[in-house]
């Protein structure tokens, strides 16, 4: 059998099982709803360069950083060698002329061969975090050993090869390649026919290790060596941490639907999500949730959701419709309660992920099925929630003592009210001043009314014209939003908007970050 026939099989075989493996994990994100994110290209293929292609982010941790670099590059720029290493099979002398006789082939031989040395040392560290006797953040893993080995082996592999193409190259002497001198040692001290079989030999397994490298990505974490790069160019470009806006519409005849319940309620995104997780543990270093032992790691979160598509495969491709509405609740499944409950939506996951994997939206929409589909809220939090509706902060204080606060300021202290102010400078109506939005702990808080106290202070002091809404102040909904309550967030929302709106409101000064983040990231919605 000669070495094309040999390779052809080798190719079509592991093509078509990597078509099988691929087509249904695609067909799951072909089906399933969400926004097709191709706005603001320029933008996206920005990120890709600089996150993906870049990995901006990985030296926040320099060492474990920089090691995955080494192996990232190392594989980006050895891709053009273990291309040639196919073309080999058909047409040997192409190959060998490209390395030995063209000034690029000399320069990219030589580059090659340096970013090797370097996966291997990347390769090293990864193994020695994985095998040390103190478990790392990345954990015990045999599938990240394995790689791990597989990437080495490649490595050698091509040293070897190389080194066997140097050492029996015919005219000038060729260039100088680092790694093919380290193969060439290994060769020249077996001796030539011991060598040859193993320069052979090393040819063969390295373009079958690639196949089934290739083919074993789609099984387990490094799926997200193929996904990845798509899920850094679909990430969201909302404002961060942004929660999308439900549509709500009570008239309609359809019955309500608010949230996730089951997969079939995943959108393609988060679908992709859990194909690219890295389970680098990052997203667990910085959680408070995490680092305080509650029942959540973002990490376990998409595992336990890949599972749970996994499962229901057969019903989502099926396309009948009575199946896919049969499907099991995500929490109460592979997900319990407290898993979702658990979780503050601070968004430090996401800001230290290097794949951009949003975790946020999609626990928020599960409390909203748990809240607004199945009323399924603790004591606490329903009272929290009436609090807001009926008194327009999460404690249910009197509305009406909103502004008690100024007086316990010293006397003299000035804290006018926006309506006020604008009745005695009638002139000012397209020029108001600037608004202090003092927010419900600000205004109720014992501890934070201190704060709210200094915050006036040091305006009067300044000089700086200002008011407050005083009653006319509600309760961002902040809180409610982020529980689930989207319908009660959107009342609040829509009628601390319409306030807004109506007195011309330009610049807004909060000591609260809860408020500043809803005010300027979530109102811009309404």
């Amino acid at each position: 059998m000669t070495p094309a026939i040999a390779m052809t099989i080798f190719l079509v075989a592991a093509l078509g099982v990597f078509s099988v493996l691929m087509v249904p994990r695609m067909r799951l994100l072909l089906r399933a709803p969400g926004d097709p994110r191709m706005d603001r290209v320029g933008e996206r293929v920005g990120s890709v360069l600089k996150f993906a292609i870049g990995q901006w982010r990985m030296p926040r941790e320099p060492v474990a950083g920089f090691a995955h670099i080494f192996i990232f590059s190392g594989f980006m720029v050895v891709a053009l060698g273990t291309t040639l290493h196919f073309v080999h099979a058909y047409n040997a002398g192409i190959v060998d002329h490209f390395y030995l006789h063209t000034g690029m082939g000399k320069i990219y031989g030589f580059i090659k061969d340096i970013f090797e040395v370097l996966v291997l040392v990347g390769v090293s560290y990864a193994l020695w975090r994985r095998l040390k006797p103190t478990p790392s953040r990345v954990g015990r893993s045999r599938e990240g050993v394995f790689i791990l080995l597989m990437i080495a082996l490649l490595m050698v592999t091509d040293f070897l090869v190389f080194g066997h193409l140097v050492l029996h190259a015919q005219g000038p002497a060729p260039p100088l390649f680092p790694g093919a001198e380290i193969g060439k040692l290994v060769l020249v001290a077996v001796g030539p026919d011991t060598g040859a079989w193993i320069a052979e030999g090393a040819y063969w397994i390295h373009c079958v290790a690639v196949l089934v490298f290739l083919n074993f990505l789609p099984l387990g974490k490094h799926f997200h060596v193929i996904t990845g790069i798509p899920n850094v160019f679909f990430r969201s470009l909302t404002p961060y941490g942004q929660v999308p806006k439900m549509e709500i519409d009570l008239e309609s005849d359809e019955d309500p639907k608010f949230g996730m319940r089951s997969t079939a309620d995943l959108d393609w995104k988060m679908i992709l999500d859990t194909y690219s997780c890295t389970e680098c543990g990052r997203c667990l270093t910085y959680c408070p949730t995490a680092v305080t032992d509650k029942p959540l790691t973002h990490r376990q979160l998409n595992l336990d959701i890949k599972k749970s598509v996994f499962e229901d495969q057969e019903a989502l491709l099926s396309g009948d419709v009575e199946r896919i509405e049969g499907l099991g609740d995500l929490v109460g499944g592979n997900i319990t309660a407290d898993t979702i409950w658990a979780c503050t939506t601070c968004g430090a996951c996401e800001q230290e992920c290097p794949v951009f994997i949003e975790n946020v939206p999609r626990i928020i929409q599960m409390r909203q099925n748990k809240v607004l589909m199945e009323g399924d809220i603790t004591p606490e939090l329903q009272r929290a929630f009436e609090g807001m509706e009926r008194n327009q902060n999460p404690w249910g204080l009197p509305a009406d003592s909103r502004d008690e606060w100024t007086q316990d300021l010293p006397e003299g202290t000035q804290v006018p009210r926006l309506g006020d102010w604008l009745a005695d400078n009638p002139g000012s109506a397209d020029d108001p001043p600037l608004l202090y939005w003092v927010g419900c702990a600000g205004s109720f808080d014992d501890r934070t009314k201190k704060v709210t106290a200094a915050m006036v202070k040091i305006l009067n002091a300044a000089g700086v014209p200002f008011a407050i809404l005083g009653k006319e102040e509600g309760c961002t909904g902040d809180s409610a939003r982020r529980a689930g309550n989207e319908y009660l967030f959107q009342i609040l929302a829509e009628t601390n908007v319409e306030i807004l709106n109506t007195y011309g409101v330009k610049k807004i000064l909060t000591t609260c970050p809860h408020c500043l983040h809803t005010i300027k990231r979530e109102y811009p919605q309404f």
